[in-house]
């Protein structure tokens, strides 16, 4: 079976002759596979059965000094959408400078005047249909990815805890923040559905290890219609294209909505914060399961023998008619044995 086959049957709740695999890799695993195997891409080596598409980097970096600190370190870097990140001595952690997060009092003028990326701009968007087209005739699941959503996007903008605040304080704000944000996501799906991609993926990130960042009554009313919007968008171009959703962490209460507003598969499926037997038992019928083994547990701290039975657990309970793509549930942090990472995709090929 071709690996584009084998995941779109996965998504489509029908038994693939095996389970699709995925992993993410920091820059100190991935070093560590590189050394390991002598190869140069995870993707490759293992055969992951999907690559990613995504925009053409910008022409047009904004000027975004105005809303900055003057002291920033030299090597700060800063993304098209204004956020800097200040590297750490620790691995590949940065902190983070939210650039709305210098605004007092912040109005919908604001929104209208910050310097918006050129997300909207042709030329981001010409490499697409033949770079999907070449992938997929080479047998591959090709997802596009958005980027960091409308929440997502806006708590690097604004802040987490401003933001929080303003949805009480400044809802004016809020609403057009989180509109403008909508409208230049919605294009990005359109262009990406247009391209031919299997799937849209999508981030939210509402979640926190055991709670949710925000109730369930203000997700329904800040998030989730403009969810609704980018996958209308999506859909639009293409009524058939999968959509993933990225929540970190516990949103098990928000589930129902995901499935409402047409989300497929939601990622990374944390067993630390999220039971994946019970969601597979409750709502697995309609949602794909990517993710589900530890990576804040068997990952790092057991021994392969305790990731090759979590992975054989999730594969007989969580796999029966498809609807699971296994992967850690996080990226592989620094603290992840290269035992263990062996023992994961062995037990892949092993069960799947």
């Amino acid at each position: 079976m071709l690996p584009r086959e084998r995941l779109r049957q996965a998504l489509q709740h029908r038994s693939p002759d095996k389970v699709p695999k995925d992993a993410w890799f920091t820059p100190a695993t991935l070093r560590l596979f590189q050394e390991h195997t002598g190869a140069e891409d995870p993707a490759d080596h293992y055969g992951f059965e999907h690559r990613d598409v995504g925009l053409a980097p910008t022409h047009s970096q904004r000027d975004f000094s105005p809303y900055h600190p003057p002291e920033l370190p030299l090597d700060t870097a800063v993304d098209e959408w204004g956020t800097a990140y200040v590297p750490s001595r620790h691995h590949h952690f940065h902190r983070y400078v939210w650039p709305m997060a210098s605004l007092r009092n912040p109005t919908p003028a604001d929104v209208d005047g910050y310097p918006w990326p050129d997300v909207e701009a042709a030329y981001r968007y010409e490499h697409l249909s033949e770079e999907t087209r070449q992938l997929r005739e080479a047998g591959y699941f090709v997802v596009g990815r958005v980027g960091h959503g409308g929440w997502e996007k806006a708590c690097y903008l604004r802040g987490i805890l401003d933001l929080c605040r303003d949805l009480y304080e400044n809802p004016a704000f809020v609403e057009a923040l989180l509109d403008r944000l909508c409208s230049l996501e919605c294009r990005i799906a359109e262009g990406l559905a247009r391209a031919g991609v299997d799937m849209v993926w999508l981030s939210g990130d509402v979640g926190l290890q055991d709670r949710l960042m925000i109730s369930p009554a203000d997700f329904r009313r800040w998030v989730k219609p403009h969810l609704c919007r980018v996958i209308e968008a999506a859909r639009r171009v293409q009524p058939d294209v999968f959509i993933g959703l990225h929540e970190c962490g516990y949103v098990e209460p928000l589930i129902p909505d995901f499935i409402e507003a047409g989300v497929d598969a939601l990622h990374p499926i944390q067993p630390e914060s999220m039971d994946p037997f019970r969601i597979k038992r409750n709502w697995g019928d309609a949602l794909t399961l990517w993710g589900t083994i530890g990576a804040q547990s068997a990952m790092p701290f057991g021994t392969p023998a305790d990731v090759r039975e979590a992975v054989r657990r999730s594969i007989e309970e969580l796999g029966r008619n498809g609807g699971l793509w296994i992967a850690p549930s996080q990226a592989l942090l620094p603290e992840v044995p290269w035992p263990n990472i062996e023992a994961f995709f062995a037990a892949v090929e092993e069960f799947g």
